[in-house]
C-alpha cells in the first residue's frame, strides 16, 4: 500500500487511465503492485488466495483511516471486485499493455466490502496480525 502523496504507479506511470486528474491525498492508497503468481490462477485456491490478501489491503487501510484505495489492474480483477459486491470505480479508458486489457480503478474503504469478501472468499478472521503490546515494548 502506498499512500497517493508519494509517488505511485498510477500518477506516475500510467496516469493516462484516468480521464480527470489522478485520485491523490492522504486519505487514499495505492495497490498496484499485489497480485497472484501466474502458475496459481485458476487454481480452486485462488479465491481464498485473493481473498486473503485483499482483505488484508482493506484492514491496514481501515487502520490508516483511508477512504478510498486505487490500483492499475487488468480488467478481469475489476468483475472480481463486483462478485464480492465491492464498487470500483474505472478511472478512465482501457488500455492493452503486453497483451492484457489494464484499467485505473478507485474502491471505497468499507465494512460492508470487507465483511462480504471475507464471507465469499472464506476468510474468517482479521489477515493481519497487531499486537499492540509487543509494538508498544519495542517502541
Amino acid at each position: 500500500m502506498i499512500p497517493t502523496t508519494e509517488p505511485h504507479l498510477l500518477a506516475d506511470v500510467f496516469p493516462h487511465l484516468c480521464n480527470g486528474p489522478v485520485p491523490r491525498g492522504p486519505a487514499i492508497f495505492e495497490s498496484s503492485r499485489s497480485c497472484i503468481a501466474p502458475e496459481s490462477r485458476g487454481r480452486e485456491e485462488l479465491g481464498r488466495i485473493w481473498g486473503e490478501l485483499t482483505c488484508a489491503m482493506l484492514e491496514y487501510s481501515m487502520l490508516r483511516e483511508a477512504d478510498a484505495i486505487t490500483a492499475v489492474m487488468e480488467t478481469r480483477m475489476v468483475k472480481t471486485m463486483c462478485d464480492v459486491d465491492w464498487a470500483p470505480t474505472i478511472l478512465g479508458e482501457t488500455v492493452v499493455l503486453r497483451g492484457a486489457p489494464i484499467v485505473g480503478i478507485s474502491a471505497p474503504v468499507d465494512t460492508r466490502a470487507l465483511a462480504n469478501l471475507r464471507r465469499q472468499r472464506q476468510v474468517p478472521d482479521p489477515v493481519l496480525a497487531i499486537r499492540f503490546e509487543s509494538a508498544a515494548l519495542a517502541a
